[in-house]
């Protein structure tokens, strides 16, 4: 290690070994494991001995933070060399006295000149915000600062004018490493206010909506920006600005995306945000939100998550006065929480959400009119048929491919700063574990409990996807899923596309064997 770092340093003027050399530290960053000198080492002469400290401080230790950011200042031009750089510094910096060091080198001006060097192409975008969003953690957490220590007000107007210029969905990666620093910062208790103001100023949230309003159709952009959007609707100064900008734009997507929980779930939550500012309530009901929530809920009343971001919404649309109330209620708003809360009674969380809706509309008003029997049969019916269909769908495809699953497949496993590696990846026989182990092997190297499991992602929507590795190619979206859970995320790559669905409609289907037969 002592060899590539300094060998950087002595071959600056040589691109090529520069970049082998980064892709080496890249190998070489992917496991932190304890250093110990070899009994041959031709390299015990030219630094301390090696006393099983991990790999990462052993690289820092050797300058490596120095030569990264000095090769990305050398060499601006490079992209390629650029991003590998960045991919080295990401993973350093997941250690917070590490980011720190490269903070205070001067990592994040660094970062931001490389993207303005190339335009802010989307690739060198994904690389660099990934790197910001690290930085960003020790600048709040380390430094007790807010987004202007990292970012220029031209640099935030570079941004915003990126934002705004998306015509393609090749941006959906880089878009999405954008939108993890802007929440992060947004998010932070103590200077969230000001880099809201910040960001407001030079243009980002008015950014963020013509991103919105251009790009509907698109349900990763919404995936991404309207939780960003629901932020900036908790601060008072910018929330009207958000509900003018952009209520009639959440009932289209509404409409448009009526089949995808997802994003309906992401929308409900940007509504019941703006909901809490009575000054927006207007604009909500004006646009039709109560009925659209309704709909929704009658459209796809099976899934847990979209029902109970939906019941919080109308909630917050009733208990402004009895005059929304009654606006809610006219649409069916009682009748949807009685039958939800009839046909979800093993559902606990959704059963208290519909419960204190109820009390809410009982405080308000009294009596709901509209339309009672027709959306309580409605949601009734429609909960009960898909629940019969899906639990005799998902038996006769579980008997059909129990073994294959139970035996499992060959996948690559990728990680945000460990190196890929090649596992098989199975269903323990009670259907509580999702599990891998090295091909052939015996014992599992890892678990992820079916009950931690919040969702499957389609396509290489995370930073391990999305990295890239010496001698191999980086994944291709469509042969990748993510399986989110609540304490980690377990990325997989396979082989073809046709396997990764085929696993993805298996794990699925596990998960809603589970749900039928109350496995917990």
């Amino acid at each position: 290690m002592c060899f590539v770092i300094d060998g950087m340093s002595k071959n600056q003027d040589n691109e090529e070994t520069l970049l082998l050399a980064v892709h080496c530290l890249s190998n070489l960053s992917a496991e932190n494991m304890p250093c110990t000198e070899a009994p041959d080492s031709v390299g015990k002469d030219f630094h301390p001995p090696r006393r099983g400290e991990p790999t990462l401080q052993v690289m820092v230790q050797e300058g490596a933070i120095d030569v990264l950011l000095n090769t990305m200042r050398d060499f601006e031009y490079n992209g390629a060399l650029g991003i590998a750089c960045m991919e080295v510094l990401h993973g350093l910096c997941e250690t917070h006295a590490y980011a720190k060091k490269a903070f205070d080198l001067g990592a994040a001006s660094t970062i931001l000149n490389l993207l303005e060097q190339h335009d802010w192409d989307h690739e060198i975008v994904t690389a660099g915000f990934g790197c910001l969003s690290v930085l960003g953690e020790t600048v709040i957490y380390e430094l007790d600062a807010g987004v202007d220590k990292v970012f220029s007000e031209d640099d935030v107007k570079s941004l915003a004018t990126l934002i705004t210029s998306i015509d393609s969905d090749e941006y959906q990666s880089a878009f999405s490493s954008i939108c993890a620093v802007l929440k992060l910062f947004l998010s932070d208790d103590d200077h969230g206010t000001g880099s809201g103001k910040f960001f407001v100023e030079n243009g980002v949230l008015k950014a963020l909506i013509h991103l919105m309003k251009t790009h509907m159709n698109v349900s990763s952009y919404l995936l991404e920006c309207t939780p960003v959007l629901a932020v900036f609707a908790h601060f008072d100064d910018f929330a009207h600005y958000v509900a003018k900008s952009s209520v009639h734009l959440v009932t289209e997507a509404m409409k448009i995306h009526t089949e995808n929980t997802r994003v309906l779930t992401g929308l409900f939550d940007l509504m019941g945000s703006l909901a809490f500012d009575n000054e927006n309530l207007p604009l909500i009901v004006q646009y039709d939100g109560p009925a659209a929530i309704v709909d929704a809920i009658c459209a796809n009343p099976t899934d847990a998550n979209m029902v109970l971001s939906a019941i919080h919404t109308l909630e917050n649309i009733a208990m402004c006065n009895d005059e929304y109330c009654q606006i809610v209620l006219a649409h069916g708003g009682r009748d949807c929480c009685e039958a939800l809360a009839e046909a979800y009674e093993d559902n606990q969380e959704v059963v208290s959400a519909c419960n204190s809706t109820m009390l809410t509309f009982n405080a308000m008003v009294v009596g709901s009119g509209g339309l009672k029997t027709q959306v309580k049969n409605r949601v009734r019916a429609m909960t009960t048929n898909q629940k019969n269909i899906q639990q005799k769908t998902t038996s006769e495809f579980l008997e059909k491919y129990r073994r294959r699953i139970l035996d499992g497949g060959t996948c690559t496993k990728h990680h945000k700063s460990n190196a890929p590696r090649t596992r098989t990846i199975y269903v323990t026989d009670d259907f509580r574990l999702i599990c891998w182990k090295e091909v052939g092997g015996k014992k599992a190297k890892g678990e992820l409990p079916f009950n931690d499991i919040i969702e499957i992602i389609p396509g290489a929507t995370t930073k391990a996807l999305c990295r890239k590795h010496l001698m191999r190619s980086r994944p291709k979206a469509d042969n990748c899923f993510t399986i989110k859970g609540k304490t980690r995320d377990l990325d997989l790559e396979f082989g073809n596309k046709a396997e990764r669905d085929h696993w993805i409609s298996m794990l699925s289907s596990c998960i809603e064997f589970r749900n039928h037969t109350g496995l917990d």
